[in-house]
């Protein structure tokens, strides 16, 4: 197990390399200058110049390149022109707020899936299970920027009952979550009715039934258990997913987060914020996946990894 640790954690340096690579390289190829974006239309030229000359882009892509990874290196994800501080600086004021919503989303997504998905199982072709399939395919085909407008236009214009924008507690909350939840809860439902009517019809537990055991014990005691490692899987990238999806949902809502930082920051070509915000993802998104397949050596005993 140590060696396998070892071996992954060092797979995420190049992976998280060629993710800057491709970052860095993109984004000097994209028409338009920051230099004159920060300096503004009106300014001299003297002064656009200047600005460039101290970001770095008078000096050719490779130097460039070279700098930035010495500096990643070090651990300096370089300074904000647009904001004035230090990337790492403003990754770690904004990353908190990204990560309550991607955990309250997965929680949703998880708990409302996982239970549809088992009812539907245990319950094949009846009114819930046809009902909770369509619920799905919604939840698939629904674009999340519009299913935000269309729960603020409810449930904050409408009724009242919940805000429209920013952070600040549990109300805030809500809206957001459901709206980044919607697409992992229909595709973890999806998953584990699948799973779950693939497991029921296994020997082994045609066997527990038959040795007299309650359809609770059958289901959630042999079935489910064996049924969960795909969910898992999903589970496992649907959060990954969840942390990039949240940009649109961040934009919706206000949402002060990774998302929104990362759309100022295209907007005005700030690069190394954006090569910093790259990085972050990256890094967790590997981390996570690794999480999940430790997670796979619990739930199934025959997965060993060396």
């Amino acid at each position: 197990m140590v060696k396998y640790l070892l071996r992954r954690l060092l797979l995420i340096l190049p992976t998280v390399w060629i993710a800057v690579t491709i970052i860095f390289v993109i984004f000097r190829l994209v028409p338009g200058d920051p230099a004159e974006l920060i300096a503004g239309e009106m300014a001299p030229r003297e002064v656009v110049q200047a600005i460039r000359a101290q970001m770095g882009l008078d000096q050719p892509m490779h130097i460039q390149y070279v700098r930035y990874l010495g500096g990643l290196l070090r651990g300096d994800l370089g300074v904000s022109k647009v904001y004035g501080a230090r990337v790492l600086d403003q990754l770690l004021l904004r990353f908190p707020a990204t990560l309550e919503l991607a955990i309250a989303a997965m929680l949703i997504a998880f708990i409302v899936g996982l239970t549809a998905g088992i009812i539907s199982a245990t319950r094949y072709n009846s009114l819930f299970d046809y009902l909770s399939m369509l619920g799905a395919i919604a939840g698939v085909c629904v674009p999340a920027f519009w299913l935000g407008l269309m729960l603020i236009l409810f449930f904050s214009v409408g009724l009242g009952w919940l805000p429209s924008t920013g952070r600040g507690g549990l109300r805030t909350l809500v809206l957001p979550a459901v709206t980044l939840s919607a697409y992992q809860m229909a595709v973890i439902a999806r998953m584990t009715r699948s799973s779950m009517l693939e497991v029921i019809q296994q020997d082994y537990i045609r066997t527990a039934r038959a040795k007299g055991l309650t359809e609770w014990a059958v289901i959630y005691g042999h079935a489910l258990k064996n049924a969960f490692i795909p969910t898992v899987t999903i589970a496992g990238l649907q959060f990954g997913f969840l942390l990039g999806g949240s940009i649109v949902v961040e934009s919706v809502f206000a949402w002060p987060g990774l998302g929104s930082l990362m759309i100022d920051s295209i907007r005005h070509r700030d690069y190394t914020m954006v090569q910093g915000t790259a990085v972050l993802y990256t890094t967790v998104c590997l981390l996570i996946n690794l999480l999940v397949d430790l997670v796979y050596s619990a739930l199934d005993p025959r997965v060993r990894y060396g």
